[in-house]
């Protein structure tokens, strides 16, 4: 068995040397092997300098770059350079636990698997208020957070989709549905990639499983602690849906100003939800993630409608 681990990273060479120090603590009982693929997305900082001196103290490291901006294009290119029959994929800015990949191992040893979303504990920076940390589950996005807690489990409709900060998918799934959308994702001002390859798998029903044991922490920036960020991102997320649904060629739709006119009438429903739930955090934090998706979506189909 080899396990190809793919970390896509951009000018994030500070963060990047702490996962790399991670990785050289890998537990492997000797069942199986393993590789670590480091796909540099044009990054103009030390990136390259830096793995390079990781490939010198194991060569078990390896780097490659792809000068296509936007992470599904990364994403891809290690795909298409690993020699894996199962890949595992992570962050740049990610504590990974030592016997991350041997409960991979392990699991696979013992089960028959298309997809394994792993367990993600978000870890907040000092400071951090106390509302964010109480509306954990509904700000999962741009506070990576991904916990069904201590049982492993096949995924079910309730359950959100794996995230690309923890999941392991087999090489077969690439071959038989494609790769990453490369119209979504980090560098083309949307996200998404990875839980639309999930619906994907989900759609051909494929058997995707929850592993707690495979376990990340991903700590929280200090810079996403506040509305302003929580806004953009579900704007970006808004486009990913549209994009979605665009591709779909989904008709029967009216148009109003280059985008559906139900999306105009949700936009002012969230708005008057954020007014009415002044003084309940947790409503106006859902009502306020929905306005922003859906004027992200409006964006998309706007840009859409205008090229």
């Amino acid at each position: 068995m080899i396990i190809s681990i793919i970390i896509c990273t951009y000018n994030r060479s500070q963060y990047l040397k702490k996962v790399l120090e991670n990785l050289l603590l890998l537990k492997n009982d000797g069942s199986f092997d393993h590789e670590i693929i480091i796909v540099d997305n044009n990054s103009k900082d030390n990136t390259q300098e830096i793995v390079e001196s990781y490939i010198l103290k194991n060569n078990k490291f390896k780097y490659f770059f792809e000068p296509k901006q936007g992470k599904s294009n990364a994403l891809n290119t290690g795909i298409s350079r690993s020699i894996g029959d199962i890949i595992a994929f992570t962050d740049d800015d990610v504590i990974i636990n030592n016997d991350w990949v041997q409960n991979i191992a392990n699991f696979s040893k013992e089960n028959d698997f298309d997809a394994i979303g792993g367990r993600i504990i978000p870890l907040y920076c000092d400071g951090t208020p106390q509302w964010i940390k109480d509306c954990s589950d509904i700000l999962s996005g741009p506070i990576v957070n991904h916990d069904y807690g201590e049982e492993i489990q096949p995924y079910n409709k309730k359950m959100l989709p794996f995230v690309g900060a923890n999941m392991v998918i087999k090489q077969k799934m690439f071959k038989d549905y494609g790769g990453f959308n490369v119209r979504l994702g980090a560098g083309t001002g949307t996200m998404g990639e990875d839980s639309e390859f999930y619906r994907r798998l989900q759609s051909a029903n494929m058997r995707i499983f929850y592993n707690p044991k495979i376990l990340i922490i991903h700590p929280v920036d200090k810079n996403r602690m506040n509305l302003k960020y929580f806004a953009q991102w579900h704007m970006s997320s808004g486009k990913h849906f549209a994009l979605k649904n665009i591709e779909d060629k989904k008709k029967d739709l009216v148009f109003i100003f280059g985008a559906p006119r139900y999306l105009f009438r949700e936009v002012i429903h969230f708005l008057w939800c954020m007014v009415k739930s002044i003084g309940n955090t947790r409503l106006f934090i859902k009502a306020y993630t929905e306005f922003f998706i859906r004027i992200g979506m409006i964006k998309a189909y706007r840009y859409e409608h205008l090229h």
